[in-house]
């Protein structure tokens, strides 16, 4: 009876055992599935995120152009006092209009269950308060080229009110005002390239960079940040600007009585329409597409197409005004000796729409000399690489902090101004001479191995569909 007892504990040691494994591999698999719902709840919420931002967009765009439309007619009609409040009210759309998308997109992300991005808040109302205080300060015909001062004091209330009720959705491709700068330190590829040992890139793009570096005063200054003009908002900017100029420089009369009619605005006699805006020769401000800012996306690289393959129609085929937008999701390990991860999405979309020709058919909305024209119909999602706005990926706010408060002080002092930051890190990689030493001497055996990436990747651009770009990383 005493071996029966022995048997009968050891056997249930071992049913202890397999319970136990059974435990661990059913939390393994738990912490897959949370894993995959973390990822798929962040790429949902970035793209629709994106979506909501760029539907606000066309909205903006729509509106604009209705406005120059209602500028032909108040000419028409001889509604000069009119006209004032006309283009006063597109130069506050420009401005104010895009940072409607930025709340669809909190919106958008927190209605999919996404947190607050940790920090966010405080660098948009940073940025809100660095732009009020540069431009209430400076009252000359400058400044008032750049943006109408009364606005300033809204732009930057706007933006710290939703600031204020939390981040969830960054906006990834804004062009901060006065921030970053053209130089090396300001490329996120050069950090990648030293932390993940890329010998590559630097073969491809920064060779004399990794031949002839010997410590931090080599490093040129910054050429500075450009006073852009501050006509369209810093955060998903519509790509417009108010031209003086006449009418009938950039339409003919026929064009002008085909978009009167085609939008509603009633029939116009040509004679009327070149007695108004050619004999009176008056030259006036009117809101035109920015030529650096759209254009055709197969014209970016002809050669390879860049950033879409395969075909894309020309109505589609328009370059400018998109949003992207940067989401994180942390999803936490149930298993023992599991690590947890934070899920990180950006998506890209932009609004598309067409116009008409006086044959009625479709053309793009820049069709008529880049005027702007109401036609924004629909929103779909693009690649990433396809998105207009700064590389700077502002959404990423580590990354932000860096260029805007570390860089500097490492380009004046070197070493001693590094914080503790990621980047940080890697400039000290970077600053190791065995370092850069392994670098060569690994390139003169390898070197032919080296293939240029091609630019762009994801699906093609256009309704037909779209792509983004997701990360994980651990904690």
């Amino acid at each position: 009876m005493r071996g029966f007892g022995k048997k009968h504990g050891q056997v249930i040691l071992y049913l202890a055992f397999a319970i136990l494994a059974v435990l661990f591999i059913a939390l393994l698999h738990v912490d897959v599935w949370l894993a995959i719902a973390g990822k798929n709840k962040a790429q949902n919420g970035g793209d629709a995120a994106a979506l909501a931002a760029a539907r606000e967009q066309g909205k903006v765009l729509n509106a604009i152009g209705r406005y120059n439309l209602d500028h032909v007619r108040a000419g028409l009609n001889r509604e000069y006092a009119r006209i004032d409040t006309i283009t006063n009210e597109q130069a506050r759309l420009a401005l104010l209009g895009p940072l409607d998308g930025l709340e669809a997109a909190q919106v958008a992300a927190r209605a999919n269950g996404l947190p607050e991005i940790e920090g966010m808040d405080d660098l948009l109302i940073q940025q809100a308060k660095a732009v009020r205080a540069y431009f209430m300060g400076r009252v000359s015909p400058v400044v008032a080229e750049l943006v109408d001062p009364r606005l300033i004091p809204q732009y930057c209330d706007r933006i710290e009110e939703i600031a204020r009720a939390g981040i969830v959705a960054g906006p990834d491709n804004a062009r901060f005002f006065a921030f970053g700068g053209n130089h090396l330190l300001y490329n996120k590829n050069f950090y990648s390239a030293v932390a993940g040992r890329d010998w590559c890139w630097f073969f491809f793009n920064q060779m004399a960079l990794l031949e002839g570096y010997r410590s931090w005063h080599d490093w040129g200054p910054p050429s500075g940040a450009k006073l852009r003009p501050f006509r369209n908002s810093e955060i998903f900017d519509v790509g417009v600007t108010p031209v003086h100029t006449s009418l009938l420089e950039h339409l003919t009369p026929e064009d002008v009585q085909f978009l009167l009619k085609d939008n509603g605005y009633g029939n116009y006699a040509i004679e009327e329409i070149a007695n108004c805006f050619t004999l009176t020769n008056r030259s006036e401000r009117w809101y035109f597409y920015e030529p650096s800012e759209w254009g055709e996306w197969t014209l970016i690289d002809p050669d390879d197409h860049f950033p879409v393959y395969g075909h894309v129609k020309d109505v589609y085929n328009v370059f400018g005004a998109s949003a992207v937008c940067r989401v994180e999701k942390p999803s936490k390990s149930v298993s023992v000796g599991g690590s947890d991860h934070t899920f990180t999405w950006s998506a890209a979309a932009k609004p598309f729409g067409v116009v008409h020709d006086p044959q009625r058919r479709e053309q793009p909305v820049t069709f008529y000399d880049f005027f702007v024209l109401p036609g924004f119909t629909d929103v779909r999602l693009i690649p990433v690489d396809a998105a207009s706005g700064g590389a700077l990926t502002t959404a990423d706010y580590d990354w932000v902090v860096h260029i805007r408060d570390h860089v500097p002080g490492y380009l004046e002092m070197g070493l001693a101004a590094l914080r503790n930051c990621w980047y940080c890190k890697v400039l000290r990689r970077w600053e190791t001479a065995a370092y850069r030493q392994q670098g060569l001497l690994w390139l003169k055996f390898h070197s032919g191995s080296c293939k240029k990436p091609v630019g762009g990747h994801g699906g093609g651009g256009g309704p037909a569909g779209g792509a983004q770009w997701g990360t994980s990383r651990a904690h």
